[in-house]
């Protein structure tokens, strides 16, 4: 699969994961505002499945970079899909009442960080492959999603206490904060650069 050959079929992907992505926000807004079923467990799934449908551009990503930059390549690879695996499994155990929700949101940060270091190597190496300022957006997409790692094996408490509307912003701790609205401006930049690369691929 590469971006040149199968352009059409890689776009519908990407819009399809920005469809998803919105739903899922959707899903997790009346979680919080409901606090009732089914919401939660739709937001984990849709979540999962929106980041499983970016995996076919990722992997046409690495056809195209694995000849002039081999190792990039298959790091990119590797830390992408090591996210979105991480990430699956965190949020299918949480609907399966596996795991907990504290240990989810550490687990999912960590995995989506995983995805945006992928985003930061493809879109370093990748130059070219699409437009320059999709690239650029893919880069800063990456950088803000990859502050996740930092912030799972960190500030997880944090996040936990802003989620459930229990955080003392005056005495939380500044990176804290940082690092969690660092990575849900991540996830808006996400959706924007699906759809933007999507409809230029299509």
């Amino acid at each position: 699969m590469n971006i040149s050959t199968d352009q059409v079929f890689l776009g519908w992907s990407l819009l399809a994961s920005g469809i998803v992505f919105i739903l899922s926000f959707i899903f997790l807004t009346l979680m919080f505002t409901t606090r009732t079923l089914p919401w939660g467990p739709m937001n984990d799934i849709s979540h999962v499945l929106a980041l499983v449908l970016i995996l076919p551009f990722m992997t046409a990503y690495y056809n195209e970079l694995r000849y002039l930059q081999p190792f990039p390549a298959l790091a990119a690879l590797l830390f992408g899909g090591l996210g979105i695996g991480l990430v699956a499994y965190t949020q299918v155990g949480l609907v399966l009442r596996k795991i907990e929700f504290a240990l989810n949101l550490r687990q999912g940060a960590f995995g989506a960080g995983l995805l945006g270091v992928a985003f930061i190597i493809n879109h370093i190496f990748g130059k070219g492959l699409i437009p320059d300022g999709l690239n650029w957006l893919g880069f800063t997409t990456g950088i803000l999603i990859a502050i996740g790692i930092p912030k799972g094996l960190f500030f997880g408490k944090e996040e936990q206490e802003m989620t459930t509307g229990k955080l003392d912003w005056k005495s939380a701790n500044p990176l804290a904060v940082f690092s969690v609205l660092s990575t849900f401006l991540g996830q808006i930049l996400l959706i924007i650069l699906v759809f933007s690369i999507g409809f230029h691929l299509v």
